[in-house]
């Protein structure tokens, strides 16, 4: 049983089953048609896309600053783009930094995530 946000349980007894259902690809591309044109339409980032998001997820880092020094772990994020650049996020103690690679392919990570570069600029276009 996948519950979603609405599911109710009471004096042990389920009064309202919401249930997650199961994602058929068919509708999905019906549905999402034109997200997944945007995301399939965007090339490469370029250099000037990547120091963009760049800064962007400094403020960001900034604002969460505390709460990622939390973190007991130490760990390297690596958001890779459709180009040879990337963004490294570093949390070493208590440090937690960022930094734009040149070259990703030798670059050591815990953790990856691709991302078309205009997309991630501006998710609400």
């Amino acid at each position: 049983m996948d519950i979603v946000p609405g599911f109710v349980i009471e004096d042990g007894r389920v009064l309202a089953a919401h249930l997650r259902e199961p994602i058929c690809a068919q509708t999905l591309r019906q549905v999402m048609a034109v997200e997944i044109d945007k995301a399939n339409r965007f090339g490469k980032a370029d250099r000037e896309a990547v120091e963009s998001i760049h800064r962007l997820l400094a403020a960001n880092l900034e604002k969460c600053r505390a709460y990622l020094q939390g973190c007991r772990r130490d760990y390297r994020l690596l958001v890779r783009f459709r180009s040879s650049h990337a963004i490294l996020i570093r949390k070493c103690a208590t440090q937690v930094d960022s930094s734009i690679v040149e070259d990703a392919t030798f670059v050591e990570w815990d953790m990856a995530l691709t991302r078309v570069g205009p997309l991630m600029q501006n998710d609400n276009e």
